[in-house]
């Protein structure tokens, strides 16, 4: 491979990673034609190889073709976190614990650095560290859970129970799915409710959602989180990051963790002792606490 044909094909991966949603082909190819120095005939064959060895696949959701990187093999999303398709057998070493993901339309299947993030937001939170932030009993909310991969991620990591909600019914029904598949239906409930539906409060909240969300969303955040409950958030831009601690560690949360990969980032804050937000009378999983 040239050196021009190894900046053209790192530009296709970087583009697919970077998009925060899934992309047409025609995007793509539209994305970089307007950079010039491509041209639409190298564009066509190095999209063409790219298939044909597997790096990436073409996905056909409700009549709508999408190019994304292949989940046809295993994925190591974190030290100790592996997504993987169902149909793909692997053995699991101590203290590895394996996804199973189907390929679908929601948003999160490893392949965009902000879910890799919010997966090592999880395993710092969740692995050694566990005992500090987690106890038997500990319950989740996943705002946005897109395919459920960052809900079925945390039950396998010592979560007890997780609430996902999204407001697609697209990703609900393969979240559903996809808890399924895991063997964890049990103890994944999935909602399409917005996060004004739900009134209960978390030990442990995930949102990998964009930054005008993430500042929009902080009293509805704040309110379902309990006293020393934990938030791990993603989907933020670098130079987003001091306006998120700004808005989140001011008065009501202690930022404890961040990891950046890439234009990427994702944060962990604490809530601080008393700042009990809104007071909720009805719960989804009363029982869970009895």
């Amino acid at each position: 491979m040239n050196l021009f044909s190894y900046e053209l094909n790192s530009r296709i991966q970087e583009i697919i990673d970077g998009h925060s949603y899934k992309i047409t082909p025609l995007a793509l190819k539209n994305h970089l034609a307007s950079e010039s120095r491509f041209s639409e005939e190298d564009i066509k064959a190095a999209i063409k190889l790219l298939v044909a060895d597997g790096s990436l696949m073409y996905t056909n959701y409700f009549g709508t073709t999408y190019i994304e990187k292949s989940i046809k093999t295993p994925v190591r999303l974190s030290e100790h976190v592996i997504l993987k398709p169902p149909e793909v057998d692997i053995k699991s070493h101590e203290n590895e614990v394996i996804v199973n993901l189907l390929p679908g339309a929601a948003f999160g299947m490893g392949d965009h650095p902000s879910t890799r993030l919010a997966v090592s937001g999880l395993e710092y939170i969740l692995g050694e560290n566990g005992s500090k932030f987690i106890h038997d009993k500990s319950c989740m909310l996943d705002i946005g859970t897109g395919s459920g991969i960052l809900a079925i991620a945390a039950l396998k990591l010592g979560v007890q129970k997780a609430v996902g909600i999204d407001i697609d019914p697209c990703a609900v029904h393969e979240a559903k799915q996809n808890a399924g598949i895991n063997g964890l239906s049990h103890r994944f409930l999935v909602s399409e409710d917005s996060i004004e539906g739900v009134l209960e409060k978390f030990d442990f909240i995930t949102a990998n959602l964009r930054y005008p969300t993430l500042i929009r969303l902080f009293k509805e955040i704040l309110s379902r989180s309990k006293d020393g409950g934990i938030i791990i958030m993603s989907g933020i831009k670098t130079d987003e990051i001091s306006n998120i601690r700004k808005t989140y560690d001011e008065k009501h949360f202690s930022y404890i963790w961040s990891e950046k990969e890439k234009s990427w980032a994702s944060l962990a804050f604490q809530k601080r002792k008393g700042r009990s937000g809104i007071h909720f009378i009805r719960s989804f999983f009363s029982a869970w606490y009895k």
